[in-house]
């Protein structure tokens, strides 16, 4: 009988270390999530924590602001995270589902006021060229993230707008739905939604980056015909390889890269770079 007694008493030592756990959690997470933001300069509000097994935490009405700017930077109805073993201590996401959000981009360097005169010496840099380099840049970071070790995302309902400028062509999109999966350092991204350029353009994408740089899937796009209300359709297809190369800063498209939309073919190559983009294509 004793194993049993040993075996009961395990289990029982298990279920209160469990329930402890569900206990403090929240709380340890908090701090956790409250001093990850205040080491970026920003912060953060929620109205209510919950805590699960395996490690989950789900934030209800939440919202990331940067005082500095007075933005709101992010606000979700739901955000929920799967959390690594040591999240207690420091969360490490693992996972994230975002439902009914709006998120902003703001660009490093948005807070200053553009104070600069117009420049007539023709060797300086105007405004505006600045504002696209530094526009280029806050891009090219995001695109160098380290991808192969982002958490798995799902979005829904969710709006991402960039900053109000007449220079911007493409002035943010609307989600419908979302999903990446770095399942095993193979990437797999679906989303749909609304582009949102100088008329709103619906579309539906499908990649799959591969371990070995092999990009390949392709876009739908709802194209707005010359006259009327009415859309037309475009596909997009992507063969190529596609390179991070974070130690350069260069996102690199490789030179047998193929691309066609509709029904012409491309053959692509080139980079996107701190300095700027190059591109060179052809039939």
């Amino acid at each position: 009988m004793r194993p049993v007694w040993i075996a009961l008493a395990a289990l029982a030592l298990l279920a209160l270390l469990a329930a402890g756990l569900t206990l403090l959690a929240p709380a340890l997470i908090a701090a956790g999530v409250r001093h990850a933001a205040d080491e970026r300069g920003l912060s953060v509000r929620w109205e209510r924590l919950r805590f699960s097994l395996p490690p989950r935490a789900e934030f209800l009405r939440f919202a990331l602001f940067d005082p500095a700017r007075g933005d709101t930077l992010l606000a979700a109805d739901s955000l929920s995270v799967g959390l690594g073993v040591r999240a207690i201590a420091r969360p490490t996401v693992t996972a994230a589902t975002i439902a009914h959000a709006r998120a902003r981009i703001v660009p490093r360097g948005a807070s200053e006021p553009d104070t600069i005169a117009p420049i007539e010496d023709g060797d300086g840099e105007s405004p505006r060229a600045e504002k696209v380099r530094r526009q280029a840049e806050s891009l090219v970071q995001v695109l160098l993230a380290p991808a192969r070790r982002l958490p798995k995302l799902e979005v829904s309902d969710t709006e991402i707008a960039m900053p109000a400028s007449e220079d911007l062509l493409f002035r943010g999109v609307r989600l419908n739905s979302l999903s990446f999966d770095p399942a095993g350092g193979r990437l797999a991204l679906r989303a749909s939604g609304t582009l949102e350029l100088e008329r709103a353009v619906p579309f539906r994408l499908g990649l799959v980056w591969g371990r070995d740089d092999r990009l390949r899937g392709g876009a739908i796009l709802g194209v707005p015909v010359a006259e009327g209300d009415g859309l037309d359709t475009l596909g997009i297809a992507v063969n190529g390889r596609l390179a991070q190369e974070r130690a350069t800063g260069r996102l690199r498209l490789g030179d047998a890269s193929e691309v066609t939309v509709g029904r012409i073919p491309l053959r692509l190559s080139g980079s996107l770079e701190r300095s700027g983009p190059r591109l060179v294509f052809r039939l």
